[in-house]
């Protein structure tokens, strides 16, 4: 089963490397993540990824961007003894702090 669901807005500078997560133990109840990926568009640098926090949590750190542009950001995970697949996007806008 794929699950997708969209949330809310992050926002950076073009300067900045910045790390945002995605809290999933919500939809969890007492399964975990397994794996994780991240689908970013052209613009956006990924310098790392990873799941955190008792396999309930994810995270990307992402630098670039261009000023005054969005960006859809999509988390993909996989449970853990399961064949559920999850997936979450947000926004990601570029503005000039």
């Amino acid at each position: 089963m794929t699950t997708q669901a969209t949330v809310g807005t992050l926002i950076k500078d073009p300067q900045e490397t910045r790390t945002f997560k995605m809290d999933w133990s919500a939809h969890l109840g007492k399964q975990t993540i397994a794996n994780s990926s991240w689908t970013i568009p052209a613009g956006l640098t990924h310098v790392a990824n990873g799941v955190v926090q008792g396999n309930t949590k994810t995270y990307i750190t992402l630098s670039g961007g261009t000023t005054g542009n969005s960006y859809v950001v999509t988390n993909t995970i996989w449970i853990a003894n399961s064949s559920d697949i999850y997936e979450r996007s947000g926004t990601l806008v570029v503005r000039q702090s």
